[in-house]
């Protein structure tokens, strides 16, 4: 007896991230560069009152600074990506 297999099922595609957006309450306080040449940014994120140290592509405390382009810091957390720029 012949039974006709089943077309595969065709996973349905994957909703487009997001845009950064831009939030009053996440903002750049300053940047120092280590010894060893290593640059740690500095946020503060006005909902917990936590400053963010960050360095590029680095995961803390649930953030990621994930790029830089000139004066602009894009971070991530929970799958959300937020600009900040410098004031």
């Amino acid at each position: 007896m012949f039974t006709a297999a089943r077309p595969a099922a065709v996973p349905a595609p994957a909703a487009p991230p997001s845009p950064p957006e831009r939030v009053p309450w996440l903002h750049y306080l300053a940047y120092v560069v280590g010894s060893s040449g290593q640059t740690t940014w500095f946020f503060k994120n006005d909902q917990t009152s936590r400053v963010l140290m960050l360095s590029l592509r680095q995961a803390k405390g649930g953030w990621t600074l994930a790029a830089i382009q000139g004066d602009t810091w894009l971070l991530e957390n929970d799958g959300h990506l937020y600009l900040v720029n410098r004031k």
